[in-house]
């Protein structure tokens, strides 16, 4: 099942089994497959809904900006398309979206399960999160993946499978285009953060930071202008 966001993002939907309905919703960078080790047993009993989040697997980006509103108003657009009171389980950032889903009444909810969440995150999750969205940045998905697993499963519980299972890889095409648009959006923090810093020392010494000898100005001979 797809299910199309106002902003152009297209989520990709699982659905399986019969009965009350049941949507898992994944941690951070989720897919459907997170839930793959379990869904069919839940499915014996429910109707049961994995999904990938926007711009994750196969659901496309779209343009509105990525966060937890945003993320659950998607997993509510997913709830409400099953239709009648759904239960909610959030795991990690899952969680978080699944609360916010609730507390905001975006749709019908039966039962909330929740598995290491929160709804308002504190000094040491954001650090955590600043960290990992480095890595995401600068080393790309699949590195971001790779650490995600080996932040979320103890050392025993990865060796007692046998192999450290392999991500989720996006398309050479979709990965290339992300580290793109992720160094857009550090050239644009640093020019805004380099703009705040000169208007600050600016306002501090009276005099326009734009303005210093060397470079003739088209406003007059006598005065001098840089461009930064």
């Amino acid at each position: 099942m797809l299910i199309e966001r106002p902003d152009g993002a297209c989520l990709a939907v699982k659905v399986t089994g019969e009965g009350p309905p049941l949507l898992l919703v994944s941690g951070l960078g989720g897919t459907a497959s997170f839930w793959q080790g379990v869904a069919p047993d839940i499915a014996r009993r429910h109707r049961v809904a994995v999904m990938d989040q926007r711009g994750i697997g196969a659901s496309t980006r779209g343009t509105a900006p990525i966060t937890i509103h945003t993320l659950a108003e998607d997993a509510a657009a997913v709830a409400l398309a099953l239709g009648g009171p759904v239960a909610l389980c959030g795991h990690s950032t899952g969680a978080a979206i699944v609360l916010t889903m609730a507390t905001e009444c975006l749709c019908p909810v039966s039962r909330l399960v929740l598995s290491a969440g929160w709804l308002r995150p504190d000094a040491y999750l954001r650090v955590l999160f600043e960290m990992r969205l480095a890595v995401l940045e600068r080393a790309g998905f699949t590195a971001y993946e790779l650490a995600g697993r080996f932040l979320a499963y103890p050392p025993d519980a990865l060796i007692a499978e046998g192999k450290f299972p392999a991500p989720d890889w996006l398309p050479p095409e979709r990965e290339a285009a992300e580290r793109v648009d992720s160094i857009d959006r550090r050239n644009t923090l640093r020019e805004g953060a380099v703009m705040k810093t000169r208007k600050r020392s600016s306002d501090r010494s009276g005099r326009s930071p734009l303005l210093s000898p060397g470079r003739p100005s088209v406003a007059g001979r006598d005065e001098r202008r840089r461009f930064w």
